[in-house]
């Protein structure tokens, strides 16, 4: 992890490497977000992107107080009815999960979704009133 790290920080410009650190970056640089405590990361459940997901939270974790990473269920195109049926209904339910952590401050939680299936983002909206996620937090 720290040969990768260090090869991210050798590129000229590495928070354009992926639109994960150019988007996040661009929030603290605008002052979107001033004062960075949690940052949740959402991974498909494959390899790749708890690989993805352990190397941005490494890339991550100098500037927020706790980064969570979390892989959801099914939200992977390998299989498209589990995809479809699963997946995006997994993604929506630990996003619900995420502002349920700071009740009373909902109106602070900022979501940008960047990266992975660009799908995912219409189906991210919402509800107070969601069965509990099915994840794995990292």
């Amino acid at each position: 992890m720290e040969e990768i790290l260090q090869r991210i920080y050798e590129l000229e410009d590495h928070t354009k490497l992926c639109a994960e650190m150019s988007s996040i970056m661009s929030l603290l640089h605008e002052g979107i977000v001033n004062d960075p405590q949690n940052l949740y990361l959402l991974a498909s459940d494959t390899e790749e992107g708890e690989k993805i997901s352990r190397i941005l939270k490494a890339y991550f974790q100098p500037m927020f107080r706790h980064v969570h990473t979390f892989s959801i269920e099914n939200l992977n195109g390998e299989k498209t009815e589990l995809f479809r049926d699963e997946g995006l209904r997994n993604l929506v339910k630990v996003i619900v999960q995420i502002v349920r952590v700071v009740p009373g401050r909902e109106e602070e939680c900022v979501i940008n979704a960047t990266g992975g299936y660009k799908a995912q983002i219409s189906f991210a909206r919402l509800s107070r009133h969601v069965d509990p996620p099915f994840y794995r937090e990292q």
